[in-house]
């Protein structure tokens, strides 16, 4: 579409309006300084006119020190917390809970009778953030070698404990919950920091802890203005194993997630967002369960003290192993925030005004003095 020519502006240079008033307002007062005496009143009031303009400075400074508005303040946590994430045998097909077991699992050289063998396993946490430019990276992962002959330790990020950035270090180191909130007097310090851990095996293993726990934990927290913070999270956890016989399966997770934003004025941002979903593929599967998806802008959504609990059987069924063929349990966790605060506000307009007096205080002091020695004189 062909858009209508527009009309040229002429651009004026930033504050060009407020540097004529305060040259103008001068003007007027060295035109009061030239103007006749008003007689014998006038020297007796010349001491006090004398003090008008400094007093008028004064007070044009103080009030462009007074806050037009509050400096912003910002807060956003987001975290997943997984107590417990197992994979379970439907036994008797039955689609009756009360007696399955765990799926059992073993290493390839492994001995012992075993629903399925482990063919591989990995898993990797990263965090990539930063805090007002100064970057943060946490890394850690865990896995078994092929062919798998043992592993898959508990693992943490390194460097262990929170990875962190800012004067509020070190973040917090566990997956509670977090209240809104009530007023900026709640936001006391500045960081930017993530945490996590990952621990046991989805199905019964020697060695391992059965059931995964897992958590990601984000928080960036601001108090100054014109800074900005965030840090992106994930989890990925990806396992393959080879099915020792026919039978019917599915997984059951439980796990508490908060997304919390908070900023305290309209030019202040903030964000958080949870995610986790599970694919299963082999065997001519090829199922994705998006379990939980919750983003926030400025509220508490799915507040940490609430835990959740999804089952795969109710949602779409269970899939069937069948014996020799391959299956991957691919987990993808992400927990992100963000938050940035607006830049302190530019000197004010009457300031600017004030400095335009300057000048004048010299040039309307020398103008009294001449005056009130000629009075004394005559």
């Amino acid at each position: 579409m062909t858009q209508a020519p527009q009309k040229s502006k002429v651009s004026l240079p930033a504050g060009w309006f407020w540097f004529r008033s305060a040259a103008a307002v001068q003007d007027a007062w060295v035109a009061l300084a030239r103007a006749p005496a008003l007689g014998p009143r006038r020297a007796s009031l010349s001491g006090a006119q004398g003090c008008m303009p400094g007093l008028l400075l004064c007070g044009l400074l103080l009030a462009s020190a007074l806050p037009g508005s509050a400096f912003g303040k910002a807060l956003a946590s987001a975290s997943l917390n997984i107590t417990s994430f197992v994979w379970y045998v439907d036994v008797g097909d039955d689609g009756n809970v009360d007696n399955d077991v765990p799926l059992t699992s073993r290493f390839l050289l492994q001995s012992g009778s075993r629903n399925t063998t482990l063919r591989g396993a990995s898993e990797y946490v990263l965090f990539d953030g930063d805090l007002n430019g100064t970057s943060l990276l946490g890394f850690g992962d865990r896995g078994v070698d092929s062919p798998p002959t043992g592993g898959l330790p508990a693992m943490h990020v390194d460097p262990s404990g929170p990875v962190c950035a800012g004067a509020g270090c070190p973040g917090p180191a566990d997956f509670n919950a977090l209240t809104a909130p009530t007023s900026a007097a709640d936001v006391i310090s500045e960081f930017v920091s993530g945490y996590s851990e990952v621990s046991g095996y989805y199905a019964a293993i020697p060695g391992l802890p059965t059931g995964v726990t897992a958590g990601l934990r984000n928080d960036v927290s601001l108090t100054e203005p014109g800074t900005d913070g965030s840090l992106p999270a994930e989890w990925s956890s990806v396992s393959t194993v080879r099915a020792n016989g026919d039978f019917s399966t599915y997984f059951r997770v439980e796990f508490a997630a908060q997304a919390l934003a908070w900023s305290e004025t309209a030019g202040d941002t903030a964000s958080a967002s949870v995610d986790l979903s599970v694919t299963f593929t082999g065997g001519g599967i090829d199922k994705t369960w998006p379990i939980i998806q919750a983003a926030t802008t400025a509220g508490n959504l799915t507040p940490g003290g609430v835990l959740y609990s999804f089952d795969s059987s109710a949602a779409g069924g269970n899939f069937d192993l069948v014996s020799g063929t391959d299956y991957t349990l691919t987990v993808e966790a992400a927990t992100s925030v963000a938050a940035a605060t607006a830049a302190a506000p530019a000197p004010g307009v009457m300031l600017l005004m004030g400095i335009g007096f300057l000048p004048l205080l010299a040039s309307r002091g020398h103008l009294l003095n001449r005056r009130q020695t000629v009075a004394g004189l005559a």
